[in-house]
């Protein structure tokens, strides 16, 4: 996550479940595999059009997020037992600007 004075209260939780991920992938496994889901913005009813493109173009791969991308990420998580201890990023590449 980058630094933002402006939201610290929510990049102060996303921080803490990442280290939660990874305690409890180490205390639990190898019975349990623990892994998060970083969604950036997904279409909902709530977004305006304006702000979906505006929030577009400035985005890597130039669309918003679908819940599909979300339940993609969980068949491969769920597909894949050799993957604890991870958040996987679905944002289109939004995290890298």
């Amino acid at each position: 996550t980058r630094h933002s004075t402006s939201c610290a209260d929510y990049l102060l939780t996303k921080k803490a479940l990442h280290e939660f991920t990874q305690m409890a992938a180490v205390q639990w496994g190898p019975k349990i595999r623990v892994n998060g889901i970083s969604p950036g913005m997904v279409l909902a009813p709530v977004n305006r059009m304006d702000d979906r493109k505006a929030r577009a173009a400035k985005i890597p791969l130039r669309k918003v997020g679908h819940p599909k991308h979300i339940l993609q990420t969980i068949d491969f998580l769920l597909g894949n037992d050799f993957v604890t201890g991870q958040i996987i990023t679905v944002d289109g590449g939004e995290q890298l600007i």
